[in-house]
């Protein structure tokens, strides 16, 4: 079923379509950058805990993605969808909500090509992206069947239907990543619900890159609330550029995809504490959407 409540979209924006919008949480909670976790543990090994070590995998797994032709970039999860590997982001990335025909960032096939940055967390503008350029700019090409794919939907979408699915050209997530580790790609989590429980955001944020004097992607904790399985709240900070970054839960010793970032529902410029409705929080498409959706059109995950 898909979400087309007019007085819900109303109040959502998308986050990749609306300049100046802010959505950060007087609650306690900051975004702090991939490069500073990475050094910390690095200078300490014994001293990281579980979650650190699950996030600088996930950060191995989360890039960025860039339609040259079109101008336009955002945040990408690598997942595994039919066996092969895929870049998972939001469809408003490159189309608006009146139909798969209107593109929003591209023109024509262009939305069709892309290129995918997996070692984007090493980038550090402030500290560190001279010694790690290189490897930073390691890319590999993408594609996805905008028409007739299987697993993406068409037609008019809200937030219920707004991911895309990018197939790589050539997988990497059995390749050895800057910091040693075999990449790997980021598990679909098991289907936690109700409202405040535990998650976490991971992805670049401009008002983040702003505040710290230079781009790297980010990490924060925060809750989530999924009462609707078309729709997941959370009190992560995020402004316009934060779209598709993965919003993940911590099972089993590993971060595990449970939506992607998708708008925000706060007035421009406001901050505010969250209260104890999601009614003001952030917005991500959870992945039961996605995966009714894959399992309809016979596609399997890993």
């Amino acid at each position: 079923m898909i979400f087309r409540h007019l007085s819900y979209l109303l109040l959502m924006v998308f986050l990749s379509a609306s300049a100046g919008q802010a959505a950060y949480f007087t609650d306690g909670r900051d975004r702090e950058a991939i490069p500073e976790l990475r050094e910390r543990v690095a200078g300490d090994p014994s001293g990281a805990s579980d979650l650190d070590r699950a996030i600088l995998r996930a950060a191995n797994r989360v890039g960025w993605v860039q339609w040259n032709k079109c101008r336009h970039g955002g945040n990408g999860v690598l997942v595994r969808i039919d066996g092969r590997d895929a870049v998972l982001t939001s469809a408003h990335q490159v189309f608006n909500a009146r139909g798969r025909g209107d593109l929003i960032n591209c023109q024509g096939q262009g939305a069709a090509v892309a290129r995918f940055y997996p070692n984007a967390s090493y980038i550090d503008l402030g500290r560190t992206f001279r010694n790690r350029a290189l490897e930073a700019r390691f890319s590999v090409g993408l594609r996805a069947e905008l028409d007739a794919s299987g697993a993406n939907k068409s037609g008019f979408f809200g937030v219920a239907d707004d991911f895309l699915v990018m197939f790589l050209e050539t997988d990497i997530s059995d390749d050895t990543a800057p910091d040693g580790q075999i990449r790997g790609a980021v598990p679909f989590a098991d289907l936690v619900t109700g409202h405040g429980f535990d998650g976490l955001i991971l992805g670049f944020d401009p008002r983040f890159d702003k505040a710290h004097g230079g781009q790297a992607m980010s990490y924060q904790s925060c809750l989530f609330s999924v009462l609707t399985p078309l729709r997941l709240d959370h009190t992560c900070d995020a402004t316009k550029g934060s779209s598709s970054s993965l919003l993940a839960v911590f099972q089993e010793g590993e971060l595990r995809l449970r939506a992607l970032n998708t708008a925000v529902r706060l007035p421009v410029g406001t901050t505010a504490r969250p209260d104890a409705l999601p009614t003001n929080w952030n917005i991500g498409t959870p992945i039961e959407v996605m995966l009714r959706h894959w399992h309809f059109r016979g596609l399997t995950v890993d």
